[in-house]
């Protein structure tokens, strides 16, 4: 049912960086952060795949956020 006048916007949620770009030296380290935007979501909890290309860059560790403060499978 439709009412006149009213609209109902969903937004899903969604995952995205903290940083579009970085710029580095060779065999510098930098930090990356996964940002959750629940949008009109209840989530409770996410998996989250970063592909990158090995041969260039080297997952040190993944550590927790604020919005879920655990991590059960950090690499």
């Amino acid at each position: 049912m439709a009412l006149p006048g009213h609209t109902n916007s969903v937004r899903a949620a969604s995952l995205e960086f903290d940083k579009t770009t970085h710029s580095v030296k060779n065999n510098e380290t930098f930090s990356l952060q996964v940002i959750v935007n629940p949008g009109s979501d209840q989530i409770t909890s996410t998996d989250i795949y970063v592909l990158y290309d090995k041969a260039i860059l080297t997952a040190q560790k993944v550590d927790a956020g604020t919005y879920f403060p655990t991590v059960l499978d950090d690499i």
